[in-house]
């Protein structure tokens, strides 16, 4: 996770990586095909020397799983186990996703944070899974290590919660310590990603200890270990695709991130109560069951407050005249219009009542609003100062709408706006005053889905001017549009005198990654001329 996210990709580019990786995946399939076959010979020459203890009347004695007993009467059968697996799995994999957006709106929607927080998982199943085989091992009933197990990421998915309004300040200050100089990001992450792991790592430890839990449980049930571990592993695995499937695009946009870790604080908590060993009270089952439900009636009674969670605090600078203090006191003066924790994103708006201010964040990261007109306004008009006579017209990205109406708004012209997230469409509405009500022009077509995926689709020679607005080059997702594979896609679809109009932000990126952008733009369509709109604005026209 941390070779690929930090090392192999910034330095091989996508493809040499997956080959170092099947490389890898065949040298482990030879050494175990190698071991195998040194196991099967060891196997046959016990065997032999079983057979001759035998002849001489000695009794072969049958392994059994370390530290497991005999079965006990009333031991719940296998299929239990296997169903605590998928609901553990299922649990495991939605907290999981929400980790995942969080790590993005924390330390900003980077494969950096994806591969920290990956990393911090991975090390917490592992340990936590090393540990409990350990206490199993020793003698411990793997039924209650398992319910405490539960109990235990419960617990900290509910302090995750609480944590949540707090954790966007404090990381800020974190920040804010580090100085802003070319070569310190990697100091933020790594602080960044401890502070994060502080948070996630004791869940994971507890949600790692469920496999090998269940499985010496089954063993103590008298299922064969043989029996059990595909059935418990594949159970898992399911609940891990149901999580995953369930979590991303099912729970996150319909409950919000602190309802999705509510819910599966709740089901931890229900499943630690019927997998305890021993017959519980009707009082205790109660007690458990009315807090579950308070519980979910307190999160819609009085939710946390985590909207600064969504408003990138992590982007954040000191100056001279607008201090820290003050830039935290104007976030927590907006209030929410809109917010929608999208399967790909999480979209927001929010208003500024003195400033008369409406901004639209994703992932926290401000992508517009109706104080830089400039900006979005011009990148619909700039494509017209070479193509006059333009009529179709393709754009990347719906934000605010302002680009997509200022592209309408020439006689006769045609657009059709390529939006991945479904949620921005409802900016696109809320931001109607600003874009002529953009949505409800019959000259613009709004559809949902992949840009490269449209611009593969269309027939060659299909617009007259593409403008590709999409956010930061560094935010998951987004870099794919600045490469030469895009830009040949684009040209692909240009008429012979097409124009493509490319935002491009120059802040937070170095020198060298901007020259590289202009460099792989001309490389494609080789006249580009540079223009300068708001501050750290530029918008490409090629």
């Amino acid at each position: 996770s941390l070779l690929a996210g930090f090392v192999l990709i910034e330095a091989f580019g996508l493809e040499l990586p997956l080959v170092q990786a099947a490389a890898v995946n065949l040298l482990v399939a030879v050494v175990v095909m190698l071991a195998a076959r040194r196991m099967a010979e060891s196997k046959t020459e016990g065997a032999r020397a079983t057979d001759g203890d035998a002849a001489d009347g000695s009794a072969a004695v049958a392994p059994t799983y370390q530290g497991a007993p005999r079965p006990n009467e009333g031991a719940p059968p296998l299929a239990a186990f296997v169903a605590a697996a998928a609901i553990t799995g299922m649990v495991t994999l939605v907290y999981e996703v929400v980790w995942v957006r969080l790590a993005g709106l924390l330390l900003g929607a980077s494969v950096y944070a994806f591969a920290l927080m990956l990393f911090v998982v991975i090390v917490g199943i592992a340990t936590g899974s090393a540990v409990t085989t350990a206490l199993v091992s020793r003698g411990l009933d793997p039924r209650r290590v398992f319910a405490g197990s539960q109990a235990l990421a419960a617990l900290m998915a509910l302090a995750l919660v609480l944590r949540l309004p707090h954790m966007p300040e404090e990381l800020l200050h974190l920040r804010v310590a580090i100085p802003l100089e070319v070569g310190r990001y990697g100091d933020w992450l790594w602080q960044g990603g401890g502070y994060l792991a502080l948070h996630f790592l004791p869940a994971a430890l507890a949600l790692g200890a469920s496999f090998p839990a269940l499985l010496a449980g089954a063993a103590r049930s008298g299922a064969s270990v043989e029996r059990a571990t595909p059935w418990i592993l594949g159970s898992n695995t399911l609940g891990n695709l149901t999580g995953a499937t369930l979590g991303g695009f099912a729970l996150m946009p319909l409950l919000g991130l602190e309802n999705v870790l509510i819910a599966g604080a709740c089901l931890s908590l229900i499943l630690s109560l019927v997998c305890l060993p021993r017959p519980v009270s009707a009082r205790a089952k109660g007690v458990v069951l009315a807090g579950v439900v308070g519980l979910l009636a307190l999160s819609q009674v009085a939710p946390p407050d985590i909207s600064l969670l969504h408003r990138g605090l992590y982007r954040l600078r000191p100056k001279r005249t607008d201090p820290i203090a003050n830039q935290i006191a104007f976030n927590r003066g907006l209030t929410r219009v809109f917010r929608e924790d999208g399967k790909d994103a999480s979209i927001t708006v929010d208003y500024h009542k003195d400033s008369d201010l409406l901004l639209f964040r994703t992932n926290g990261k401000a992508d517009g609003s109706n104080r830089d007109s400039v900006t979005q306004v011009g990148l619909g008009h700039l494509g017209f100062l070479v193509q006059p006579r333009a009529k179709d017209v393709f754009v990347v990205g719906l934000g605010t709408g302002q680009s997509a109406a200022s592209a309408a708004s020439h006689p006769g012209t045609q657009v059709l706006v390529a939006e991945l997230s479904p949620a921005v469409l409802e900016v696109g509405r809320l931001f109607s005053r600003f874009n002529h009500d953009v949505m409800q022009n019959p000259r613009v077509q709004v559809q949902v889905a992949d840009a490269r995926e449209v611009l593969r689709a269309a027939k060659p020679g299909s617009w007259d001017i593409v403008v590709s607005e999409p956010s930061n080059p560094w935010v998951v997702g987004v870099p794919d549009l600045f490469t030469v594979e895009s830009y040949g896609l684009v040209k692909r679809a240009l008429r012979p005198e097409g124009v493509l109009v490319q935002w491009l932000q120059s802040y937070e990126m170095s020198s060298p990654v901007l020259r590289r952008i202009l460099c792989t733009v001309q490389h494609v369509l080789p006249h580009v001329a540079v223009f300068r709109l708001e501050y750290g604005d530029l918008a490409l026209v090629a």
